[in-house]
Order: C-alpha cells, then structure tokens, then sequence
C-alpha cells in the first residue's frame, strides 16, 4: 500500500503540499479503479508485484498531475498506460 510519506518521497514534495499530495493520491486510486477490473477488491489478494505495480502505477500518475498542474487535455503517458495493461491482464 502506497502511503502519503512514499509517495511524497517519490515526488520530492514539502510537507506543506500534504494536501494537495493526497488529492492526487485520492484521484490516482479513482482512476486506476476505472482503469483496471475490479481494482479495489483485487489489490488486497493481489502478489506482491501485482500490488508493487499499481503502487508504481500510482506513484507515477501522482508525479505527473504534480509536476503538471497547469489544466490541460493531455494524454496520460505510454509508462503508466503500460503499467495499467499489465494490471488489467494480470489481475486474475
């Protein structure tokens, strides 16, 4: 389970940002829960690196909204749809 100080960690941010960090997290598990099957019940029983994935996977959406927070339509990028296809056929 990805939790607010490794996630923090992974995107160099401030305790002063401890909110907007967990917006983004909040907002990277919706969208991994729209992104792949079942997420939310299959995380808990999933293996170690199926669980290692979608923690990564969220890691690298939360650096991305961070880093990118002027509004703009763009593509997620080929990394996390990549890590994305992988849980989604593995997730069995």
């Amino acid at each position: 389970m990805t939790t607010l100080t490794d996630v923090k960690n992974y995107i160099r941010a401030t305790d002063e940002d401890d909110e907007l960090v967990r917006s983004l997290m909040d907002a990277a598990d919706s969208y991994l829960q729209g992104a792949v099957d079942d997420y939310a019940s299959v995380y808990p029983n999933a293996s170690t690196a199926w669980q290692a994935k979608a923690d990564l996977a969220k890691k690298l959406l939360v650096a991305d909204w961070y880093e990118n927070r002027t509004p703009t339509e763009r593509p997620v990028s080929p990394a996390i749809r990549l890590i994305i296809t992988q849980l989604q056929l593995e997730r069995a």
